[in-house]
């Protein structure tokens, strides 16, 4: 016998598996769009696998720029310009 647990939200209550790692609102989303047990495009895929990996590389490009940024050096330099000015 399968245990489940009460969900609530603003539309009413569901039961969800107890040992379900999602909740109420992804149990309403399947029932809606009922995409499950369809195989997704192989190319849907690949956009995501693309679009994670633009979003990690501008990712550490931005890390790197703000790192350079902050660098002892720099704010050393910043240090010193900023006594020269009082």
């Amino acid at each position: 016998m399968k245990s489940f647990r009460m969900e609530s939200d603003t539309l009413g209550s569901l039961e969800v598996p107890a040992e379900a790692l999602w909740g109420i609102h992804s149990k309403r989303a399947a029932e809606n769009f009922p995409l499950t047990n369809r195989p997704v495009n192989k190319g849907l895929i690949h956009a995501f696998a693309a679009v994670k990996l633009a979003a990690i590389r501008t990712n550490q490009a931005i890390r790197k720029w703000f790192d350079d940024l902050i660098s002892p050096e720099h704010v050393n330099r910043l240090d010193s310009k900023t006594e020269s000015n009082n």
